[in-house]
């Protein structure tokens, strides 16, 4: 595919037949990103001070074929300058990472419709 778009699937690499079945590991920031599993070396730390809360994901939390939601969201506070980060998590293996920036300092890290907790969140 030569469309590389949120939502859409990953950018085919030259040389590559459109439709060809990659692995990604997909994660939502400002942008959305899909990362192959060759470029995983790649991949940013997880720079955080501590986790916050672990809740079970709404129905009407954003998913898509390509950026799937978890039945479970694992929130932790970003260390420094480091985004607040949400593992989402299904049958027990982590199926996006989102990173949370922007919020103002009392933090509203949990969506709207948020009603079940694993642990409910702790001060930041």
């Amino acid at each position: 595919m030569t469309v590389n778009a949120l939502g859409g699937p990953p950018a085919c690499r030259e040389n590559e037949a459109e439709g060809t079945v990659v692995e990604v590991f997909p994660s939502l920031g400002p942008d959305g990103s899909l990362l192959r599993k060759d470029e995983a070396e790649n991949f940013p730390a997880l720079a955080v001070k501590g986790l916050y809360a672990i809740y079970r994901v709404p129905d009407a939390a954003f998913s898509d074929p390509n950026y799937p939601a978890g039945d479970y969201a694992i929130v932790y506070v970003g260390e420094g300058n480091n985004p607040d980060i949400v593992l989402q998590v299904r049958n027990g293996k982590i199926v996006r990472i989102d990173y949370i920036l922007g919020y103002p300092e009392s933090n509203e890290l949990l969506p709207k419709g948020v009603t079940e907790f694993l642990l409910e969140p702790v001060s930041k």
